[in-house]
């Protein structure tokens, strides 16, 4: 599994270019129900938005079919510029990953991960992990006022060895004890 996850997330790297310092991976979710294509969210984000690129690398979608967005090297739009007393994260040095799902039928935050999700979501980290091995994988909604990814990951990473030194465990907005908890 981990070849092919290595030989997709791989696809696109152009390495004449000067590596940028990626030191966090993103999580993230659609907060959408789980019937947003990869097509919709890239049209979302280019034409809706306006933006020049998608605000993810990587998509997973709940068929656990793995999309590539934009190559690491580049910068996406996932998450914006935060500093606290012990992290200060940007677009300029992280990598974002988004699973489908996120809300309910009537818009509330739920862990809907497929289980298919999960293990590739597992098996990127994984990826990221050996690519990066100093990389920290942070949750979108440690370092902004949201619920998502609308799962804790902190458990998730811990449920398959990632080390606690790679795992961002600040609850900066109190979302992790107020909401994702109870998720």
């Amino acid at each position: 599994m981990i070849a092919t996850i290595q030989k997709f997330l791989n696809i696109g790297t152009k390495p004449a270019k000067p590596a940028r310092k990626i030191e966090f991976c993103v999580f993230h979710c659609t907060a959408s129900p789980q019937n947003l294509t990869w097509q919709k969210l890239q049209f979302y984000f280019l034409k809706i938005m306006g933006w020049s690129r998608e605000g993810y690398h990587v998509f997973v979608d709940d068929n656990g079919e793995v999309h590539r967005f934009i190559d690491n090297e580049e910068i996406s739009n996932g998450v914006r510029e935060f500093e606290a007393e012990d992290i200060k994260i940007g677009n300029y040095n992280s990598v974002n990953i988004c699973w489908e799902g996120g809300v309910d039928g009537k818009m509330n935050a739920i862990d809907n991960r497929t289980a298919i999700q999960k293990m590739k979501l597992q098996e990127i980290a994984k990826w990221y992990l050996e690519k990066y091995p100093n990389i920290i994988f942070v949750a979108h909604h440690q370092v902004a006022n949201k619920v998502c990814p609308c799962f804790d990951t902190v458990r998730f990473l811990r449920s398959f060895g990632v080390p606690d030194r790679n795992i961002y465990k600040g609850d900066n907005f109190n979302i992790r004890k107020h909401v994702i908890s109870k998720l």
